[in-house]
């Protein structure tokens, strides 16, 4: 997908044309990703939230899919992101891995965000299954189950969050700058749709107001060489707004 579809798709979401300005701003962006390799062949989705317009920042940029969906109306600030107005508010990335992950597979597959603010205490961005709750990434490090291939007993951090698993027994916890390799063995690929800003994974679903979603996406794995050069592309889009 190219930038002039990205931006029809983001007039028609809005109702309005992204500026000249902000064309140019998301244009580079979109180049320097793809220069990278880091679009179509590394991604199945890539929701930059921060930008302008309630429609367009919850567009998935590599294609006409897994756009986000507001529950009960995430706020949105203005080339800041989306936060929670509280309990049950959140975002739903409407990207099912089970049924619908063209890269994102069991053995390379990537899954990460940014995130800004005062972060809430047991946040979790991953998916509910039934019962047992499919967790793919929990601020508490107690709250994480083990039934999904992303899973982790490791708190989140301000910045850039990223699961990169490559390996059948492993997968890597990118944090910023930071590495973390775990050894985890599990056969599925996450069985629901996977839930940005939730805290907690029983009900009430209570969602903290004071952390912004700035970014996220999903893909195939990710190498710290490339999850570092990501980080700097969209910093330079971020600094551009």
């Amino acid at each position: 997908m190219d930038s002039a579809f990205v931006f029809f798709r983001m007039e028609a979401a809005d109702g309005v044309a992204q500026t000249a300005g902000r064309k140019t701003t998301i244009d580079t962006c979109i180049q320097a990703l793809k220069a990278a390799e880091l679009w179509t062949t590394q991604f199945d989705a890539l929701v930059v939230c921060r930008g302008k317009g309630v429609g367009s920042t919850k567009l998935n940029w590599i294609k006409d899919a897994n756009n986000a969906l507001g529950v009960v109306n995430p706020a949105h600030t203005e080339d800041l992101g989306y936060n929670s107005i509280g309990t049950g508010s959140y975002i739903n990335s409407k990207y099912l891995p089970s049924t619908q992950a063209i890269l994102f597979t069991l053995n390379n597959a990537c899954w990460g965000f940014k995130v800004s603010g005062t972060l809430g205490t047991a946040t979790i961005y991953g998916a509910l299954a039934d019962t047992v709750g499919t967790i793919m990434m929990s601020k508490n490090s107690g709250n994480a189950s083990l039934n999904s291939n992303y899973a982790v007993r490791e708190s989140y951090a301000s910045g850039y969050n990223c699961l990169s698993r490559s390996l059948a027994a492993s997968f890597d916890f990118m944090k910023n700058a930071g590495l973390n390799t775990y050894n985890q063995v599990s056969g599925n690929l996450c069985p629901a749709e996977v839930y940005m800003l939730r805290l907690n994974y029983s009900t009430p679903y209570y969602s903290p107001t004071t952390e912004k979603l700035e970014i996220y996406w999903f893909g195939k794995a990710l190498s710290q060489a490339k999850f570092l050069e990501f980080q700097t592309i969209m910093n330079t889009y971020i600094a551009s707004l």
